[in-house]
């Protein structure tokens, strides 16, 4: 697990306003947990897939960037699977994987300029478990948060007294 600055802070703060103020349509989620079957596909956030993206101005900057990450670790970049997600207050992610892949990867990077730490919006990390909190991050603008995609993980949402919804883009491997 680290923490990087990787993007453009630019780039991102354009993003940002794009999907807040601008022409950047987002769609409802819903959960799909491999730890609890009975939770089904309920509302979890809001989101839109990567491809989407594509009539933002920078796409063609964010796609390189998010590629680069992948092949400098001899990795690919799943577009098809990465995606922009928003969770409003009150809607906690679920404990889930994004892959069985030992050695997957999967990067998130917060999207909110004007995030205050005491909001809360966490990236959780557990152990093989779920026992055990192993990692995690705090969100901050502009950094990204690269993990092992195999690890028990969920976001949780911001605290009800919060003025934003947490927004987040989140990059995967190809493979499973």
């Amino acid at each position: 697990m680290e923490l990087r600055e990787i993007f453009d802070q630019q780039v991102l703060k354009e993003l940002e306003e794009g999907l807040f103020f601008g022409s950047l349509t987002w769609r409802m989620n819903t959960s799909n947990s491999h730890f609890n079957k009975n939770i089904g596909k309920n509302f979890e956030s809001f989101g839109l897939d990567f491809d989407s993206l594509k009539s933002f101005k920078h796409y063609d900057y964010l796609r390189k960037t998010c590629n680069k990450i992948y092949t400098d670790r001899n990795l690919r970049f799943d577009e098809l699977r990465s995606k922009i997600l928003m969770y409003p207050s009150g809607y906690d992610g679920v404990i889930h994987r994004d892959t069985t892949s030992k050695t997957a990867l999967t990067t998130i990077t917060f999207l909110n300029s004007d995030w205050q730490k005491s909001w809360g919006g966490e990236i959780i990390c557990y152990s093989e478990d779920c026992k055990v909190v192993v990692g995690g991050v705090i969100p901050d603008f502009g950094k990204t948060f690269l993990f092992n995609g195999a690890l028990p993980h969920r976001a949780l949402a911001p605290i009800r007294l919060s003025s934003l919804m947490r927004a987040v883009l989140v990059t995967k491997e190809y493979g499973e």
